[in-house]
């Protein structure tokens, strides 16, 4: 386990606050759903203002990745991306 553990936890966060619910707890009813939906979940891009495009939807999916080698490999290089992105966002918002 390495940071990629960690920017995992970070895009779940991220999506729940962004999709309004916790994508492997919500529907559960008990404790083997929520371990099903982890092993089977596959997150929906989700719709967010000034995200022309898909970007910020794309980090978090990615930030997601069931396999870890998919993700961005350290926590240094996943906030130099994120910047570029909210960069982007802020651009499109104007």
């Amino acid at each position: 386990i390495d940071s990629r553990a960690d920017l995992f936890s970070l895009g779940v966060v991220a999506y729940e606050m962004l999709h309004g619910e916790n994508p492997f707890v919500a529907g559960a009813n008990h404790i083997i759903d929520v371990y099903v939906k982890s092993e089977s979940f596959t997150e929906d891009p989700l719709n967010i203002e000034g995200d022309v495009n898909n970007e910020l939807s794309v980090f978090i999916q990615t930030l997601m990745q069931k396999n870890c080698t998919y993700r961005p490999p350290t926590a240094k290089i996943a906030l130099s991306w994120f910047s570029e992105v909210a960069e982007g966002i802020e651009r499109g918002m104007q």
